[in-house]
């Protein structure tokens, strides 16, 4: 019989203890994948924004996690943003290697993207990045993706839907 054993005390989802040590996994994930540790943009350069449906067939919820209309979202975010560098991709699976997740993650300074597994890649935005996360009503108090951004010093923000989805009952 296998037994697992716990560490501590740590809620699901928690990576670090401390400032530190999200600092130095990040540094270390950064200089293993090649990647420039710098945050600062170039005077004038654009505001990268990565927007990051769940696409594919092989995620566990599908494509239900999803905002809404995604053609409006982007629609908007143009309009808002009218001098960012705005890039949709689709969040990355298993078959994609893991520094170009990293990669994908540390290019931009804002994401936006819906719950999913891909959090695991967000502690390797760069420093300062910004995180907008939709979250389906049904996993409101689930506070996994909080877990995984702490102490990462990225500003997460939660979107929640309004209510639930209409049912039979």
């Amino acid at each position: 019989t296998a037994q697992c054993r716990t560490f501590g005390r740590k809620p699901p989802g928690s990576y670090f203890r401390n400032e530190l040590e999200a600092v130095l996994v990040r540094r270390g994930v950064h200089k293993a994948c090649a990647l420039d540790r710098q945050r600062e943009r170039p005077k004038g350069a654009p505001l990268r924004v990565l927007y990051m449906p769940r696409t594919g067939a092989a995620l566990q919820s599908g494509s239900f996690r999803n905002f809404a209309d995604d053609a409006a979202l982007v629609s908007v975010l143009r309009r808002t943003l009218p001098a960012a560098r705005l890039t949709t991709t689709p969040t990355p699976g298993g078959s994609v290697k893991l520094c170009d997740q990293v990669r994908l993650w540390a290019s931009a300074d804002v994401v936006l993207t819906p719950n999913g597994a891909h959090f695991v890649n967000a502690p390797f935005m760069h420093e300062g990045g910004v995180i907008v996360e939709g979250v389906p009503w049904s996993m409101r108090a689930y506070v996994g993706q909080l877990e995984i951004t702490r102490y990462s010093g990225l500003d997460h923000r939660r979107l929640h839907s309004d209510r639930p989805p209409p049912t039979l009952a």
